[in-house]
Order: C-alpha cells, then sequence, then structure tokens
C-alpha cells in the first residue's frame, strides 16, 4: 500500500503542476519569501516577487534584505538545478551552493 506521502506526489504529478512555469516561479518566490522573513528580512512577498521579477526593492528597505533574498534565490535555483541533474550532495556541492553570491 502507498505511504500518503506517495500519493500526495502522485495526485501533485497528475495535476501538472510541476510543468506550468508560473506556478515553478511563484513556488520559488514564496519559498524565498517565507525562508528569508525566517531569517529577519522585511521584504513583503510582493516585495519578494518585484526584486526577483524586475529587479527592484522599495524605497527606503535595508541594502542587506535585498542581497539576502537575491542570495536566497540564487542558491534555491542552483540547489535545483542540481537535483533535476540528478547531482550527489557532497561537501563541496554543500560548498559551492553556499558561496553564491
Amino acid at each position: 500500500m502507498p505511504s500518503s506521502l506517495e500519493q500526495l506526489l502522485r495526485t501533485y504529478k497528475n495535476l501538472g503542476l510541476n510543468k506550468n512555469p508560473d506556478h515553478i516561479k511563484n513556488s520559488l518566490h514564496y519559498v524565498t519569501y517565507h525562508s528569508t522573513a525566517i531569517e529577519g528580512c522585511s521584504l513583503s512577498l510582493a516585495e519578494v516577487t518585484l526584486l526577483l521579477e524586475k529587479g527592484i526593492t522599495s524605497k527606503g528597505k535595508p541594502q542587506v534584505d535585498r542581497h539576502m533574498v537575491e542570495d536566497h534565490h540564487k542558491a534555491l535555483s542552483f540547489v535545483l538545478n542540481q537535483a533535476e541533474k540528478k547531482q550527489r550532495i557532497s561537501i563541496d556541492f554543500l560548498k559551492n551552493a553556499g558561496q553564491l553570491h
């Protein structure tokens, strides 16, 4: 009997969302927003989306927040790209992901 995780994954794949570029892009924005918010970033989801899509930051926001969002997004994109290639996780892999600035 399949586990609930396997059922959930099968349902997700059947929806075809993993092939929808807007869904993938929005998911990356959500993950970046929530991950950087946990670290103290003051940018809203709309501001993160604007930054990632247009390179624009709201006036008066700390520069460190902009860099945090951009760095997180680069590292996340790198890891997902490598996962698609079935790249093995190693110490060097983690070092490379952590050095993306």
